[in-house]
């Protein structure tokens, strides 16, 4: 073999590295979005922000890929995505994908709504995307029309001198007392104080009534109190018999080992104070009331005529606990431990259900069940959405 032949051989080959196939594309294929999210999930029943957040993520084949300009389309149908009827974000030059803020005029409670983004890659050239939809939920306080149901059993309420905060903690020391005045609105069944301990500690918890120099109504040595992740344990003050509403001192002393009693410096309680030897001083401890138990789960039942066919139902669930709702003896949703707990002193979440199959005209029922807690809440409901989170 001549070097001209291996030469002209090693031209050949190159040139037919960069020749296109027959019916090969000679051009990047389109970018498109997919996995649409409104609150990072996909198609949310059921949201209650005024300004949701978009995201999606790029398909494309090829390496560099990129994208260089969106444009997020909202509709109350699908076939109006053309020429959006409710916000066109207008084309943004960059390559965010994530959280993106509507921007449109106010959105309506208890609507569906559709949606799709377009996308331009590194190059400029136009992509579309999969359509996606989300609905709201209950945007304003003024939506509810419901009441809350229970059983009519009173149940007591719970007694806490803190609320949730940071804490400072203060050293039980040998010889001395530490302590706490509080009033109980309602019957309790025991105490708890938070502590923060070392190694395997103890100390001594007593219960008086009506102030440090009133009457030990309970009393319990802690012994073997250790520490969880936190470094933290609770003491617990069982009581034989349920205690009336009144004023009580709650006292820790003769404690052996490293033990603290988290509170704050400052006085944050108006029922009570902090107590050293006895003596008020600045500041409150942390106490938690035991109330008697709750009543058994009840099963809470209604009846409603459905005089047509309905094109769309939903259940709006709120609970100061869990619950489990039917429909004509149907359970609705698979979910547990559902509504999600909170601080019910701030906020109860809610669940939206889409109950549409479940109804039939003609005397349809309604049936609810497993609603465990206060009947009454303070704060804000907020929306729990229903959906596929985005992976």
């Amino acid at each position: 073999m001549t070097r001209r032949v291996v030469l002209g051989g090693m031209a050949g080959a190159a040139a037919l590295t960069v020749a296109p196939l027959r019916g090969q594309a000679t051009e990047a294929a389109e970018m498109r979005a997919r996995r649409l999210t409104v609150e990072h999930v996909v198609d949310p029943l059921g949201i209650d922000v005024g300004a949701p957040r978009f995201s999606w993520r790029l398909a494309a084949s090829g390496t560099g890929r990129s994208q260089s300009a969106y444009r997020i389309l909202v509709a109350s149908r699908p076939e109006r995505l053309g020429t959006p009827d409710v916000w066109d974000s207008g084309e943004v030059r960059s390559g965010e994908q994530t959280a993106r803020v509507y921007a449109g005029p106010p959105l309506r409670s208890r609507t569906r709504y559709h949606w799709t983004v377009r996308v331009w890659d590194e190059a400029g050239r136009p992509g579309h995307g999969e359509v996606g939809w989300f609905e709201t939920a209950l945007l304003a306080e003024d939506d509810w029309s419901a009441d809350w149901i229970g059983t009519g059993a009173a149940v007591p309420p719970a007694l806490r001198v803190l609320p949730p905060r940071e804490y400072a903690a203060v050293p039980v020391e040998a010889g001395h007392t530490l302590g706490q005045t509080f009033r109980s609105d309602g019957p309790l069944t025991g105490l708890t104080v938070l502590l923060k301990v070392a190694g395997t500690t103890g100390c001594t918890m007593a219960l008086h009534r009506d102030g440090p120099l009133g009457t030990v109504v309970a009393t319990k040595r802690l012994d073997g109190l250790t520490p969880d992740r936190y470094g933290q344990a609770h003491g617990r003050l069982d009581f034989p018999e349920p205690l009336g509403p009144g004023p009580y001192y709650v006292e820790l002393s003769a404690a052996s080992g490293d033990v603290r009693w988290y509170g704050l410096p400052y006085d944050a309680y108006p029922h009570g104070t902090a107590h050293v030897d006895g003596r008020a001083d600045t500041g409150d401890r942390w106490v938690c009331g035991i109330p008697p138990a709750p009543p058994a789960e009840p099963l809470l039942r209604d009846e409603f005529d459905v005089p047509a066919p309905v094109a769309s139902a939903r259940l709006y669930l709120a609970g100061l606990g869990h619950a489990v709702a039917l429909v004509n003896g149907t359970r609705v949703g698979d979910g547990e431990l559902s509504p999600s707990s909170t601080d019910f002193d701030v906020r109860s979440l809610y669940t939206t259900h889409d109950v549409t199959a479940l109804l039939r005209p003609g005397g349809a029922r309604r049936q609810a069940g497993g609603v465990r807690g206060r009947t009454r809440a303070r704060g804000r409901r907020r929306q729990a959405p229903s959906g596929d989170p985005g992976r």
